[in-house]
């Protein structure tokens, strides 16, 4: 037998396990969850539920995923049905997830459909690129962003199809302070 039958026999046998003890794991979690939310019925009850969405780590959401979030907070999609206001936190430049089908890709269309639906709203973008390092000594931040931005991309290189993202320079936050962070 072939390695890949060896894989794809031990796929069967532990979902065959699964079903015999009624566990689900998180992949049927989303696919369950995206069975349901594809009815429109049970998609407007779920919303009608939820006023907020907080999604941490968002640069490692997968597409399913993804679209678990355009089914419960539509306007995302463009369209005209209302849904609950969303919230996500991630860092495109730390997308490493794409062995589980991440896709950084996602995190630029979501950051671009975010915006717009806030500024139809008569909000501001809702963006704030947080740049400052409360962690790193000065000296430090000069090396990492004189290295990082010779490696990551300029806007100019990047469009909706490029799995690579733009660099933005960090900012050690004691020089921002106006203070000087003294090696102990």
């Amino acid at each position: 037998r072939t390695v890949m039958q060896l894989g794809m026999d031990a796929l069967e046998e532990y979902r065959a396990m699964n079903r015999d003890r009624g566990a689900i794991d998180f992949s049927d979690m989303i696919s369950d969850a995206l069975t349901l939310l594809r009815t429109e019925e049970i998609a407007k009850q779920i919303r009608s539920g939820i006023r907020h969405i907080m999604i941490d780590e968002f640069q490692d959401t997968d597409p399913l995923q993804f679209e678990v979030l355009e089914r419960i907070a539509p306007e995302l999609t463009g369209s005209n049905i209302e849904g609950p206001f969303v919230f996500v936190v991630g860092d495109d430049k730390q997308s490493i997830y794409q062995f589980r089908d991440a896709d950084v890709r996602l995190f630029r269309k979501a950051r671009t459909a975010i915006a717009r639906v806030n500024l139809q709203n008569g909000n501001d973008s809702g963006m704030r690129r947080l740049t400052m390092s409360y962690r790193m000594h000065p000296e430090l931040c000069d090396a990492i962003n004189q290295a990082c931005s010779a490696i990551f991309r300029t806007p100019a290189e990047i469009d909706e199809r490029s799995y690579h993202v733009e660099y933005e320079p960090l900012v050690a936050a004691n020089v921002a302070a106006g203070s000087a962070l003294r090696p102990r």
